[in-house]
């Protein structure tokens, strides 16, 4: 007859097992690809952000840039994003609303800046070159685009709305704005500080806009409910939200909330 090990045995070889089971687990079921929903504002910080966060996470985090409309648009025809980072408050409240977003979880991660810019400006802009006869300004389409709201606002302010001497051009998102001016195709355009932050052509020549001629570009970010299970989606809003971060975010061209 053989001897069996005692019961005490018997349950300390079953516990290690399982111990070593999770130890090996646990690593491979943490680590997970999120799939992150970008206005295209800022992409540059976005890049950054999701480098210094691959430093301290085994997460992957996919990228998708767009104008927040398009991107709210593709959402609502559910579009496979976990998290999303709008340019403004009122998107992300539209989700909430549609159930599609998770409100707890929302919260502001940037206030944008505006700036009036061109590449082949000589001297310091100010609002007295938006009164120079036959110029083209482009903007960002305000349907779409919060950047493009503030750019309408200000030019209220300035009671330049129906001016005779602008031309508009309308972007589909911020970048496409930056873009027109860069080109040649506009002589100046409303563009996001931030864009500046990382082009050296005449940046001190441009026009930092006052905060006080548009409402705050308050810049929302949300968890979606398609992607309150994934953890990568989850640490990253969190880490969005730390002292690195905001360190980033406004090296970026960004203010924060402390």
């Amino acid at each position: 007859m053989v001897a069996r090990p005692p019961a005490s045995e018997n349950m300390l070889q079953r516990l290690s097992f399982l111990f070593a089971l999770i130890l090996f687990a646990v690593p491979l079921c943490h680590a997970q690809t999120a799939t992150i929903a970008v206005a295209s504002n800022f992409k540059p910080a976005m890049e950054q952000l999701a480098q210094a966060f691959s430093e301290s996470h085994d997460h992957e985090l996919r990228r998708v840039y767009g104008s927040s409309g398009k991107l709210l648009a593709q959402i609502r025809h559910g579009a496979p994003f976990d998290a999303f980072l709008s340019a403004d408050t009122a998107k992300p409240q539209h989700l909430i609303d549609l159930e599609l977003g998770i409100k707890s979880s929302s919260y502001i991660y940037a206030i944008g800046q505006l700036a009036l810019w061109s590449p082949s400006a000589k001297t310091p802009l100010s609002a007295s070159i938006l009164k120079q006869p036959d110029i083209t300004l482009a903007i960002a389409n305000p349907k779409l685009a919060p950047y493009g709201v503030a750019a309408t606002e200000l030019l209220a302010t300035l009671q330049l709305t129906n001016a005779s001497n602008i031309r508009l051009i309308q972007g589909e998102n911020i970048n496409q704005t930056f873009q027109f001016v860069a080109t040649g195709n506009a002589d100046v355009g409303l563009v996001a500080y931030s864009q500046l932050t990382h082009h050296s052509q005449n940046i001190a020549n441009a026009w930092h806009i006052p905060p006080s001629s548009h409402a705050p570009i308050e810049q929302q970010a949300i968890l979606l409910r398609s992607g309150q299970s994934n953890s990568a989606a989850s640490d990253f809003l969190a880490y969005l939200a730390s002292t690195e971060a905001k360190a980033i975010i406004r090296r970026s061209g960004y203010r924060v909330v402390d």
